[in-house]
């Protein structure tokens, strides 16, 4: 814990533009009051707190300690295998911290709907007491890598982080979806998790936290891909590299292309979120052209309307006393005013409503 506290703390304070930290044993499913999962201590969620309530400290202990600035905006990234259910829950209602969590949410849907993966948690339809604040992208089935990862980056968690804007970016690194892990069966590369740490780097300072893992190899590889990421190094951005052939770390294998089940499930996450986001919905009508000609047909359609409505008549001002006969007659004829404009209003709105319906029903004729 004081090993993350601390390189959050450099990170914040400009000293180190990005940190990585070998922890043990993991934290992303403790929660308050419970232990599961090999988790005790919920670090990423504590650092994620104590950055943006402005308890982050430099030299602490020293007398030269000095308390940071409250950051802002936090984004929690969490690309380990299993659900981080201990970092949603601590980071439901915080309305500067937005948790994103890709992981296995099915040993196969395809095979068996009910059979769930541990822990069971993040739904695309949980999206956080601040709305919008928890993304969930759950695959349905195993062996995703390195193409679907980047497509979720894609479409997703890019287009959150750049509305977003985060001033640090957490990272949740479980190497349980790298390729020969027992447990996670994924077939992330260490390459893939290059190019998934790559442009986060570019956004904004981050600080990585060593997760799960049950294979010593491929987290080996997997995180001195990372480490090589973020020291800048261009090692394992082409995976054709020789000297990363050489080494092993990059297969030189074409990758296959991303799997079906994988797009229904991110457009399940973006149909959750597009609400909240804006690039969401970008991404959602620059991936589907007749949703996209659709919502170009209703925007004429809203267009028009408005253009066809009257405009409003201006307002006559309100008497704040009634003085005499007269004044309550004006009063009289000011209510009338009011219920022109009331009638004027829902005759628009019938006007509107009317050709929103033709419109919805000529393209099912």
């Amino acid at each position: 814990m004081g090993c993350a506290v601390e390189a959050c703390a450099s990170v914040v304070a400009g000293r180190h533009a990005h940190a990585l930290c070998c922890i043990r044993p993991p934290g992303h499913h403790a929660c308050s009051r419970k232990a599961m999962g090999f988790c005790f201590l919920n670090v990423v969620a504590t650092c994620a707190k104590l950055a943006t309530r402005g308890d982050l400290w430099l030299d602490r202990g020293t007398p030269n300690a000095r308390r940071l600035f409250a950051v802002e905006k936090v984004l929690v990234v969490d690309f380990d295998v299993h659900h981080g259910n201990g970092t949603q829950a601590l980071c439901w209602d915080d309305p500067n911290i937005v948790y994103f969590s890709v992981h296995r949410g099915f040993e196969s849907r395809s095979k068996s709907p009910t059979a769930l993966f541990y822990p069971g948690t993040g739904k695309p339809s949980e999206v956080g007491g601040a709305k919008g604040s928890n993304v969930n992208v759950r695959w349905s089935e195993p062996g995703m890598g390195n193409a679907e990862y980047a497509e979720c980056w894609r479409r997703i968690l890019l287009p959150v982080a750049r509305d977003l804007a985060p001033q640090l970016i957490l990272v949740s690194a479980g190497f349980d979806a790298a390729r020969g892990d027992p447990l996670g069966e994924c077939d992330l590369m260490p390459a893939g998790y290059f190019r998934l740490l790559a442009p986060l780097a570019d956004l904004a300072p981050v600080v990585l936290c060593l997760e799960g893992g049950y294979n010593l190899d491929a987290i080996a590889r997997s995180f001195c891909a990372c480490a090589a990421c973020l020291l800048g190094d261009d090692l394992f951005r082409d995976a054709d590299d020789l000297v990363a052939r050489r080494d092993a770390l990059v297969d030189d294998r074409p990758e296959p292309p991303c799997a079906p089940s994988a797009r229904s499930d991110i457009d399940e996450t973006i149909l959750a979120h597009a609400r909240f986001w804006p690039s969401l919905r970008a991404s959602l009508l620059a991936d589907d052209p007749p949703l996209a000609a659709l919502a170009s047909d209703l925007t004429d359609i809203v267009l028009s309307a408005r253009l066809s409505a009257p405009p409003p008549k201006p307002a006559l001002p309100k008497r704040k006393y009634v003085a005499s006969s007269s004044d309550r007659l004006d009063r009289g004829h000011d209510d009338d005013d009011d219920d022109d404009d009331a009638r004027e209003r829902r005759a628009s709105e019938e006007r509107f409503a009317t050709a929103l319906l033709a419109s919805l029903a000529a393209d099912h004729v």
